[in-house]
């Protein structure tokens, strides 16, 4: 059976175990939104796949 993930505690464990590289401070953070936002993407598909009415995991 599967829960409901909320997406911005999924993207934030994401990011935070995921360290981007790059040239510059800007360049890391736009990595880091892009990665942030496909993971919120990803938690946002799975769970309109599994339904709404799920609990959420935390």
């Amino acid at each position: 059976m599967s829960k409901h993930i909320d997406k911005k505690d999924f993207a934030l464990a994401v990011v935070s175990g995921n360290p981007v590289a790059g040239n510059t401070p800007e360049e890391i953070a736009k990595k880091a939104l892009e990665l942030y936002q496909t993971a919120v993407k990803v938690a946002d598909d799975h769970n309109k796949l599994n339904g709404s009415g799920m609990k959420v995991l935390k």
